[in-house]
């Protein structure tokens, strides 16, 4: 991974910021994550910056942005069960 670009990746909070490390380390994404202090803060962010953002449905405030889905393989219970969120 070494030579390329950071994308960035934009969580509110801490809103499954876990799973955003595992994933980016397991599938080699070479993310700079970071949270919104605040929720106001988090739709700030993502709306002024090109970059990667957790959003969930039916969330409406990034409708317009018309976000794409990330798709990682299917997920696998027993495996977020011991702590392995690198599946959907």
């Amino acid at each position: 991974m070494t030579g390329l670009p950071c994308i960035p990746h934009i969580t509110g909070g801490s809103w499954r910021l876990e799973e955003h490390m595992q994933k980016a380390t397991m599938w080699e994404i070479p993310l700079a994550i970071a949270a919104g202090s605040w929720y106001s803060n988090y739709l700030e962010l993502v709306r002024s910056k090109r970059c990667l953002f957790y959003w969930w449905e039916p969330d409406t405030n990034f409708v317009d942005l018309e976000p794409r889905a990330v798709t990682y393989p299917p997920y696998v219970e027993s495996e977020w069960l011991r702590g392995n969120f690198t599946n959907s």
